[in-house]
This record gives C-alpha cells, sequence and structure tokens, in this order.
C-alpha cells in the first residue's frame, strides 16, 4: 500500500480556463477571476492523454471541413500529430465546378483526392473519418484505407451516411468484434447522449487483419459541426464536465483503434470513507436522528479517503494524478504527488479535500510523467450541511433588482456544529456581482438569503447556493470546493437597449459544442450579437458565451408558391395572421429576459423568394379588390386605367411583367405590386404591435431581402416605420435609402451574407464608418462558420478559430469606433438635405415594365454617385415625405426615372418649382399616372422648357439661369466605364447646371479626391469625416478645409492638428479621418473620483472639460476603470454625453474586483485629453 497523498502544499486550482500552478495559496477564492479580453473564455479541456506514454500519434483525419474544429479540440486532450483533409462537404469531395463562387485554392475533388492519395502513402497509428458519406470518395480509395487498416492501423469512423448497401456499409457487416473487445466505455462517466445513463453502448470495435476499426454509432442525426463528438441530446447538457467526458469517450475509441492500451489499467474508484452502520446493524431503539447523526460525524472530516483499483503490470515510474469537476464551474481541482506508485500495485489509497454534494472525480495514471490511462467516477456524497427544497423567488431579475432564495437545512444532532449558507450570482465574464450568507444552528430548518443586484449587464446570471461548515463572513475558494451546491441559472431584463455601434452575426442557436465555441470566440474578436432562432435553450447557451441575444421569435418569409401564384402561407390569410399575433406575443414574453430588448420578427424576410406575381390565393385577391375599391372608387375608373370591360370587381385579376409588357397595359402590374409591398409592410407593423403589447419596453424589427428582386416585396419607405429596425443587404443604394426613411435613434443595420462579400480587408474596414456617417449603427454578417452539408468557404471563422481576413479588419475597425467615435458619428447631427431625390413607387414598377433604358434602381444608382461626387448633403424622399420641399433648405429636386406620378405627386413639384426649386430628371418624368397608366399629355414638361429671354433684353445679354435640367438618358455610375478616375460627362454637366443656378458650394475639396465627405455638427463643434474610396487608384493628397485660427482636432489619433491652415494629409484607399473643430482649444479635464472604493459597490466619478476660452459646449467622455494593468472591459467602460461639457456616471464593481490599485480615467473623445486617478479597490462589506 502506498502512502497517502500529502494534499495541502501539494495542489493547483484550476479557475476557469486558467492554467493550474503549484503553490497556490489554499485560501484563494475561486471567484477571482482575470478576465484577459471581451468574450467569454472556453473551460480548460481535460488532458485525458496529453502527454501520451508512448508518444503522440500519428493520425489523419478525413472530413468535412466545417467539422474540423473537432481535430483541435482532439488535440487538446490527445497528443498527436495530425494531418487533415479538407472534404467540402458530407456529400462531396470537393467544390461544385459550376458554383464559381465556392472556389477556394485547393479544394476541387481533383486536389481533394489527390491530397488524400498522398498522405495514404504515409504511415499512420490511425486513421479519423466521419460525418461523410464514403460515396464521395472513388471506391479504389475507399479500398486502400482498408487496406491500410489490414496492414495494422487503427481507423475510428464515426457519423457515418453511408446507404446500407455501399462497399464500406458492407464490409463493416462483414468484420468480426474483436475478442474480447477493449473496454471503451469503461471509466467513461456520465455524457448527456441518449441512452447512456441505461447503458447503451455507441461503440463497436472491429478486427480488419492487423488492425481495428471502431465503429461511434451515436444516437440521433450527425451533427453539423462535428465528426467525431456527438451532442448532448439536450442542448441545457453541454456543460464542460458533460463534453469532457464525451471527448474522453472519443480519446479512448482513437486509442482503442490504434492499440495504445497500457499494461497498467485502472479498473475503478472506490469511497473508502467510513459508510456509517448499515440498516441491518442499527438497534431497532435507536431513532432516526441518533442515527443519522453516525453518520454525519463519519462524513466531517476535512479529507476523504479513496482507493484506486488497478490492474495489469508495467515498467516505469507510475503516478496517480487527481482532479475534481462539478457541473455548473468552470473550475477544476487537481491533485498530483510525486511518490511513484508500487510496482504490480492492485489498489492505491489517496484523500481528497471534497465535501458533500456532486463531484466528478478524475484519475489520470501517469507512466514517467505521460498518460497512460484514466477513470471517472460521478460521485454523490452525504454530509452535513445537507439541503433541500430550494427555491428561487423568480427565474428572471431587474438590472437593479433583489432575488430571494429559500431553502431547508436538514438539522444535525451535534449541537456544537453550524453551518453558513452562502449564495452569490457570477454573470457570464466569472464576475461576482452579488453575494449574500446567512448562518444556520444545528437545528437547521427553513432559511431564506436575498441577492442584491446593481445595475446589471450581462443577460444571464448563475445563482450558486452553499452550504458551509462553521460560521463565517469570509468565503474562500476552498471552502465552496469542499461544499454542497446546488445552482440554477436566471435571465436578466436588460435595460432598454441603446443606439450604438453594433457588430451582429446571424446563425444558428448553439446546439453543439463546436458552435457554443465559435460563438465565443467571435464574441472575443468584437461581435457584442447573435441573431439566432429563439428559445429557452437560446437564451441560456447564448448567455453564457458572453453575446447578446437577438432571437428570432417568427418568421415572415415564403419559400416557393403553389403554383407559382400562391403564397403559402397568404399574407391575407387571418389563420395565418393569428398565428403570427400568436408567435409575437409568447415570444415577446419568453425573452422578457435574457435577451437583448429587441426581438426578430424574421432574419429573412420576404413575400416571396422566388416567385414574382404573388400572392394569388384566395384571401391575397380579396383584398387586392377591396384595396382596388379604395383606389378607383367604382368600377368604370378601374376599366379605364386597366383597359379593361369588367362587369364585376371579381373579374380583376393581376398581370405578371411579361403580360404587362406585351399586352402594353402596366396597371395591373403596377397596382398589384404595390397592393402586396403596402401588406407586406402592414403584416410586420401588425407583428411589431402585438410584441408591443405583449411587452412595452421590447423593440421588434427585421432583416427584409434585397429590393432588387421585386417579388421579395421590400418598399423601404413603408418598411422602415413598420418596425423599431431594420437590416437590409448592403448596396450603394439601399444604404442611402435606409439613411432617408429610418426611425429616429433606429437600431438600423447592413447585412452582408459573408466576409467575401465584405470585399477585402481595406473596403470590410471603411464600411462600419460608411454606415456610422449614414447614421446606421449595425453592422450584420452571416456565415458564422461552415458545417457538414454548407460548407460556407467564406464563413467569419475557419475550423482553428483563425478570422477570415475581411472580418478581422471589420471586427477590428468597430471595435475601435465603440471606444467613442462611432457614438459622435450616431449622435452628431447632419447637414439638412439641399437635395431630395424622388423615390416614386409606382415608377418602380412602371419601370420593370418597361426596362429601356433601365429600372428605377438603375436610374437611382447613377444618381447617388453624382451627388457623391457632388458633396452635396441630400436624401431620399417618397410621396408620404413630399412636406420635405416645403423646407426653404431644400433647393433641388431629383426626379431618377419617374415615370409613373399621380397627380398630387405633380403638384406638389409644381408648387416647389414655382417658389424657385430647381429640378432635375434623367428622362421626361409622369409620362403615367400613379397606377402606371399612360397619359395623354406631360404634364410635368412645360417645367423643363427653356426660359424665354425676356422681351427688351439687350443683344448678348446671359438669358436667364434655367430652373430645370432634362439629360434625356440615365447617370451611369461612376465606375461604369472601369475607370474611376474619368468622371462622366453628365456628372459634369449636372454640377455646371447646380453652378449656373446659384446652388452653393460643396466642402473644398480637391475635385479629383475619390471619396466622400461629411460635415456634421456636435453642439458648437463642427464634424469632418474624410473616407477615401476603397476602389481609389492610389494613395490622395487632401488639404484639409480650415482656417489659420480654427482649433483643430484629429479624433482618431486623439491629437490637436497644428497649423490647421497648412494641414494636409495622405489617404490610403479606405482609410479614414474624423476632425473636429472647436470653438475653443481643451485645456483640462477635472476628474472627481474617490481615492478607494469597495468591491461590490457603484463607483462615482464626475468630470467637467474646461476650454481655454468661452464656454465648454457639448463633449463626450468617455469614464474608464483599468485593472491589472489591462485596457478596460466593455462592463468597465461608460460613454457620456455632455451637453454642456460636464458629467457623471456610476460602474459598478463586481464583488470579486481585483483588489489592490487600478487606474480610473475619462476621456474627451473630441480632443483626446484624458485625466487619470489612481484608485485603491478595497475588500466588499462583511457579509
Amino acid at each position: 500500500m502506498g502512502r497517502k497523498f500529502p494534499v495541502f502544499g501539494l495542489c493547483a486550482l484550476l479557475l476557469s480556463a486558467m492554467t493550474a500552478h503549484a503553490g497556490m495559496p489554499i485560501s484563494t477564492p475561486a471567484t477571482r477571476i482575470r478576465d484577459k479580453g471581451p468574450g467569454v473564455p472556453a473551460a480548460a479541456a481535460v488532458p485525458w492523454a496529453v502527454p501520451l506514454a508512448g508518444g503522440p500519434l500519428k493520425a489523419l483525419a478525413v472530413a468535412p471541413r466545417g467539422t474540423l474544429r473537432d481535430v483541435a479540440e482532439l488535440s487538446k486532450r490527445l497528443d498527436m500529430r495530425v494531418e487533415t483533409v479538407a472534404l467540402w462537404d458530407a456529400a462531396h469531395a470537393g467544390h461544385d465546378p459550376a458554383d464559381p463562387d465556392s472556389h477556394l485554392p485547393g479544394t476541387s475533388a481533383e486536389e481533394t483526392l489527390a491530397r488524400l492519395r498522398e498522405l495514404l502513402r504515409g504511415s499512420w497509428d490511425v486513421l479519423l473519418l466521419g460525418n461523410l458519406d464514403t460515396a464521395s470518395l472513388p471506391e479504389d480509395l475507399v479500398a486502400d484505407l482498408f487496406d491500410r487498416v489490414a496492414a495494422g492501423a487503427g481507423l475510428v469512423l464515426a457519423h457515418l451516411r453511408d446507404a446500407p448497401d455501399s462497399p464500406a456499409s458492407v464490409l463493416l457487416s462483414a468484420l468480426e468484434p474483436v475478442d474480447p473487445p477493449p473496454p471503451v466505455r469503461r471509466g467513461v462517466a456520465d455524457t448527456g447522449l441518449h441512452g447512456w445513463e441505461e447503458g447503451e453502448d455507441p461503440v463497436r470495435v472491429l478486427a480488419h487483419g492487423a488492425g481495428r476499426v471502431v465503429v461511434l454509432e451515436y444516437p440521433g442525426d450527425p451533427p453539423q459541426t462535428h465528426f467525431l463528438l456527438q451532442a448532448p441530446e439536450d442542448p441545457l447538457d453541454m456543460d464542460p464536465v458533460l463534453v469532457d467526458n464525451l471527448w474522453s469517450l472519443v480519446v479512448r475509441a482513437v486509442l482503442a483503434a490504434a492499440r495504445r492500451e497500457s499494461p497498467v489499467r485502472i479498473t475503478g474508484i472506490g469511497d473508502a470513507a467510513p459508510a456509517g452502520p448499515a440498516e441491518e446493524e442499527i438497534p431497532p431503539d435507536f431513532t432516526p436522528e441518533f442515527t443519522q447523526s453516525m453518520r454525519d460525524s463519519m462524513a466531517v472530516q476535512p479529507l476523504r479517503p479513496f482507493t484506486l483499483a488497478l490492474e495489469g503490470a508495467g515498467k516505469g515510474r507510475h503516478q496517480a494524478e487527481v482532479r475534481l469537476r462539478r457541473p455548473g464551474s468552470d473550475a477544476q481541482v487537481v491533485y498530483l504527488d510525486d511518490t511513484p506508485l508500487p510496482q504490480d500495485a492492485a489498489s492505491w489509497p489517496f484523500d481528497m479535500v471534497i465535501g458533500p454534494g456532486l463531484h466528478y472525480l478524475d484519475v489520470r495514471l501517469l507512466r514517467d510523467g505521460k498518460a497512460a490511462d484514466w477513470h471517472t467516477r460521478r460521485f454523490e456524497l452525504g454530509g452535513w450541511p445537507e439541503f433541500t427544497n430550494v427555491q428561487y423567488g423568480k427565474t428572471w431579475v431587474q438590472p437593479n433588482d433583489s432575488l430571494e432564495i429559500s431553502l431547508r437545512v436538514r438539522p444535525v444532532f451535534n449541537q456544537t456544529r453550524s453551518c453558513t449558507m452562502y449564495a452569490r450570482a457570477v454573470d457570464p465574464h466569472g464576475r461576482v456581482v452579488a453575494e449574500a450568507a446567512r448562518k444556520v444552528s444545528n437545528e437547521g430548518g427553513q432559511t431564506a438569503l436575498a441577492l442584491h443586484f446593481t445595475d446589471l449587464a450581462a443577460p444571464l446570471l448563475r445563482i450558486e447556493v452553499y452550504g458551509i461548515e462553521g460560521e463565517t463572513n469570509s468565503v474562500s475558494g476552498w471552502e465552496l470546493q469542499r461544499a454542497p451546491r446546488a445552482y440554477r441559472y436566471v435571465s436578466v431584463r436588460p435595460a432598454p437597449p441603446e443606439t450604438a455601434p453594433s457588430l451582429v452575426v446571424a446563425g444558428p442557436a448553439p446546439v453543439e459544442p463546436n458552435q457554443e465555441l465559435a460563438y465565443r470566440a467571435l464574441a472575443r474578436l468584437g461581435v457584442d450579437t447573435l441573431h439566432a432562432p429563439g428559445g429557452e435553450a437560446a437564451l441560456v447557451r447564448i448567455g453564457l458565451t458572453g453575446l447578446q441575444f437577438l432571437p428570432e421569435i417568427t418568421q415572415i418569409a415564403a419559400g416557393a408558391a403553389e403554383d407559382g401564384v400562391a403564397r403559402r402561407p397568404c399574407l391575407s390569410d387571418p389563420d395565418y395572421l393569428s398565428r403570427l399575433r400568436r408567435e409575437a406575443e409568447e415570444g415577446a414574453l419568453l425573452h422578457w429576459a435574457g435577451a437583448s430588448g429587441r426581438c426578430s420578427l424574421g432574419g429573412a424576410n420576404c413575400v416571396c423568394a422566388t416567385e414574382e406575381n404573388v400572392c394569388q390565393a384566395g384571401p391575397s385577391l380579396e383584398a387586392f379588390r377591396e384595396w382596388l375599391r379604395r383606389e378607383y372608387g367604382g368600377l368604370a375608373a378601374l376599366n379605364q386605367s386597366w383597359r379593361t370591360d369588367f362587369a364585376d370587381w371579381d373579374e380583376a385579376l393581376p398581370l405578371n411583367c411579361d403580360e404587362a409588357r406585351s399586352s402594353g397595359r402596366a396597371a395591373p402590374w403596377v397596382d398589384f405590386r404595390r397592393f402586396m409591398e403596402e401588406t407586406f409592410a402592414g403584416v410586420h407593423g401588425l407583428v411589431r404591435g402585438q410584441v408591443r403589447r405583449a411587452d412595452r419596453g421590447m423593440a421588434a424589427g427585421f432583416r427584409v431581402l434585397d429590393d432588387r428582386n421585386p417579388s421579395h416585396g421590400a418598399w423601404w419607405p413603408l418598411l422602415a416605420g413598420a418596425g423599431d429596425f431594420l437590416a437590409a443587404d448592403y448596396d450603394p443604394v439601399t444604404v442611402e435609402k435606409l439613411r432617408s426613411y429610418q426611425r429616429a435613434e433606429a437600431w438600423t443595420g447592413v447585412y452582408f451574407p459573408d466576409a467575401r462579400a465584405l470585399g477585402g480587408e481595406t473596403r470590410a474596414a471603411w464600411i462600419p464608418w460608411r454606415a456610422l456617417l449614414r447614421r446606421i449603427p449595425a453592422v450584420w454578417l452571416g456565415a458564422p462558420f461552415g458545417t457538414a452539408e454548407t460548407p460556407q468557404p467564406h464563413a467569419l471563422l475557419g475550423a482553428d478559430d483563425t478570422p477570415h481576413p475581411a472580418f478581422a479588419a471589420l471586427a477590428r475597425e468597430m471595435t475601435a469606433l465603440k471606444a467613442g467615435p462611432g457614438a459622435l458619428l450616431l449622435h452628431a447631427d447632419p447637414e439638412k438635405p439641399a437635395v431630395l431625390v424622388y423615390d416614386s413607387h409606382a415608377s418602380r414598377h412602371f419601370n420593370d415594365v418597361d426596362r429601356e433604358p433601365g429600372t428605377s434602381r438603375d436610374a437611382q444608382r447613377g444618381w447617388v454617385d453624382c451627388l457623391e461626387w457632388l458633396r452635396v448633403p441630400w436624401a431620399f424622399a417618397d410621396r408620404q415625405r413630399l412636406g420635405m420641399l416645403d423646407d426653404p433648405a431644400c433647393r433641388v429636386l431629383v426626379l431618377p426615372r419617374c415615370t409613373a406620378l399621380d397627380d398630387m405627386e405633380i403638384a406638389a413639384m409644381a408648387r416647389f418649382a414655382g417658389r424657385g426649386g430647381l429640378l432635375l430628371a434623367d428622362v421626361l418624368p409622369a409620362v403615367a399616372d400613379g397606377h402606371g397608366a399612360l397619359r395623354e399629355d406631360f404634364p410635368l414638361a412645360p417645367l423643363f422648357e427653356e426660359p424665354p429671354v425676356p422681351s427688351g433684353a439687350p443683344e448678348g445679354d446671359t438669358p436667364p439661369a434655367p430652373k430645370a435640367l432634362l439629360l434625356d438618358r440615365l447617370l451611369p455610375p461612376r465606375d461604369a466605364g472601369g475607370d474611376r478616375s474619368r468622371i462622366p460627362a453628365d456628372y459634369v454637366r449636372v454640377r455646371e447646371f447646380l453652378t449656373r443656378a446659384g446652388f452653393p458650394e460643396p466642402v473644398i475639396l480637391p475635385e479629383d479626391f475619390d471619396g466622400e465627405a461629411r460635415l456634421l455638427t456636435y453642439g458648437n463643434t463642427r464634424l469632418l469625416a474624410l473616407l477615401a474610396s476603397p476602389e481609389a487608384a492610389q494613395e490622395q493628397r487632401v488639404r484639409l478645409p480650415f482656417g489659420k485660427d480654427d482649433t483643430v482636432y484629429d479624433v482618431r489619433a486623439g491629437v490637436p492638428v497644428t497649423r490647421p491652415h497648412r494641414a494636409t494629409v495622405r489617404l490610403a484607399p479606405g482609410e479614414t479621418r474624423l476632425y473636429a473643430r472647436t470653438e475653443s482649444a481643451v485645456g483640462e479635464i477635472a476628474l472627481a473620483a474617490p481615492a478607494s472604493a469597495a468591491a461590490g459597490t457603484r463607483l462615482e466619478m464626475r468630470a467637467a472639460v474646461t476650454p481655454r476660452k468661452g464656454a465648454p459646449g457639448r463633449h463626450l467622455l468617455r469614464f474608464e476603470v483599468m485593472t491589472g494593468g489591462t485596457a478596460a472591459q466593455p462592463w468597465q467602460r461608460r460613454l457620456v454625453d455632455c451637453p454642456a461639457g460636464a458629467g457623471e456616471c456610476q460602474i459598478p464593481l463586481a464583488r470579486s474586483e481585483a483588489l489592490g490599485r487600478c487606474l480610473v480615467r475619462v476621456t474627451d473623445v473630441l480632443s483626446g485629453v484624458f485625466a487619470e486617478a489612481a484608485l485603491e479597490i478595497a475588500p466588499p462589506a462583511t457579509l
């Protein structure tokens, strides 16, 4: 028998993902978490076979590219040198040659299979194949794989998608099991797999020649992001403990296939503590209380003895490493004794510091310091304190709230014993945000605790309840490790969400470990929000990643149409509308807490994704005819417009675009498209209203597919008002319409389907600036990662968490903008539009019928580029916004192929021209009415005629400046000729017309500057933003338009601009600059902050900007708390808008905050001037 472990002094405590080290003081609290960056780190992986006795395995992994994260995760737990062959997906070795978008270097089937053939010539201990159909591989290659196994290599197969009669399936069915079978499942504890608790074994070990084939036959469908692992049946079971247990099974399977079996094996772990008298040994006159006291006295020892059962004999120096894990905790306690186990020992005793409750005890058998075998056993240990019937006052809390917890403590016979019931709340970043304790005597009984919360920001809390032996006012980490424990997750009702720069990823809710790991990695890179289907499990799993959750509670989309014309479900069907209202109400209530304060009504909404002439289902046609009655008033007016002779309204049927074109009757098409788009927007408004009735504080928005396809139903003026926020696919026209039509302070977003759509690193870093200058705070990204069935060649993350370069550039820029410049751009006031571009609803669809010389979007794109080149403030306006023409600041109205206008629109334009407004048109407007019916006359044509020379004017006098310009052709996009430096002649013609008409000069910049310049106002400060086009041919030199006496700051650099009247900057393609011209230089910032603050309290700070002269005006101040010499984390930072240059903020300190000296800083975002003060963080108040 070996001596017992000298536990104290030879121990290490792993906290969260931190590496344990010997000599850590035993009093170190488990709550002292040091966060290294945004996002939540994953729990430390258990190194089951790292390093591996006998040396690392040589492994070859063949799997779909979207599942290869398993290789990285396996490598953390198994010592191996691995090569990978990334198949395109589960059914194809290489990309589709007919799909050029999927081409990546080296991913053709020929290249992939050539790599596999080349690697198979090497020597491998084990081959790993999973989540594929072997039919995707040539038969000779599959035969070669099995030949390698017959020659002695191991093969692990998992999640095979083969048909029963495939060559691989037939061969496997003919193989005999290895006799005796290797005990792969032995020593593997709970996995969360279906049937595991009932003893179902998902492992088959087969013999094939000199080698072995291990088949992992997991229950359920193949996962999407794994090829070796299977996700637990319930996503809530993706606890680090159960996931590591699953990996333990995989590692054992790989070692069994490779015939790496230790001669000395662990056969079991036994609890050697005295169990107290057996029931049959208890005298009948002993009371239950007295009997329980005998058991309690045996369980009270600080060290609990265990026995390790061993079999076999082997050479080398063997040691035992013991690890303790608990569900719902990232903490791991590791003990290691240098004393070797005796040779040929059948058992080995050891002691553990362990208390009552549920524990997983792992023992790794090390041979010469390397893993030879391991074993895990679940222990649910009795003892005192013992508490039951834990009740939580509610399942959610407000940011400033209290949570009542009640429980019953079992009494104990020994009157000298007492306990402390302790509760704490831990956020996903490991910060303890609330604690409570109550002393309980030996009499036990009903006990209550109350946790009090201040300014909670995280969406989820883990509420932990412990029973600690003895009475204490200070709880150490070691005491918590020994204490019985209960926990549950509680959602946090968020504070009203602010409109701030956001990086949103749209993806599936995490139901697999690899998906959750990917989202944690994205959070560390700067993503802050995940759009995913809602649900209870999603609230917990997404909350644990550190991301804000934007739950999709319904969808308003249809992929196809019945018979090509009937949308299913129909947008006018009362039953469907009732279902949408019910889903909206249930979704809003389910996500009342734990989400972001926003919900999504769909992430890809559309009238129909494929068919244009929908919906002609019965309810829709009935609603359309009612719409026609309101529009026309009578059947005669409809017949005149449609050129029909209907005798009854029921005869009215729409035409598709081709029918309208061939018949020359556009009105039936235009009317129906207008009706469907109004209906589509109306349904969104209806559902949003239901959300607000269920939760007045919940913002409801949606993403709609692009408006380039009329079948999608995207008419932005209506949709922008139908929700609280709106996201749309990015393009130059749509982004300007979002800017023009969005609600005030709306959380509007632009969407990119994958990293490739960002257009490279230069353009990716430019995108958030372009969006924020249009008061669009959110950038949405799709394709976070690939899967077995959808490879996503341009995903944001690779299998090893390497970000796509374009995504990395975007994330870095967005992180910098979140520090302050982004808030400036969002909340500064843009110039009033001097130019309005009219967005005609009827013309949009009329021009689809008559596409020569182009569509409405073609026309609008040309005007967008021209106005950006002119650098004039402008906006889109539709029929509902015609009142903007009455604003004296509006000088010009642009009519981009506005071919179909109604009488009200024509009258408003005529009034605008009558008051001296300028008109610009590419083609003659108003050739059709608002229904698309051709007009006999052209009511706006006289406005575009040359003004007559006044009678009696001297000969040679300059004729009066024209008030309208008709180009007679569409403006081309700036890059139409492939050379952005060559300005289209019609752009120059427009500029000359405006100049002659007395239109004011824009910002003075070089005429050939390829980019945009925006002027904004923030209080008394003028902001100038310069964005060089990412498509610019070369670096551009720009002289700043400031005067000698101006006080100017470079906001990005946080420094003053010296000699601003002579300052010249060079902008590389895509580079951005932001300058602030203030009324006076900032002299200093006065910071008032306490010299010390206790952890767990609010840190209150005040600051005031003092200019060198005059009043300070409006400033944006950034308050930060920096601990441990690292940058402030998001929860340690506040941006405060200070209208008069002074402001205050409160930053809550966690009770687990790092104690000691730290730094507080306040920075004026406009000037970069800052002030600092030292802060001593004192211990939290005694419980």
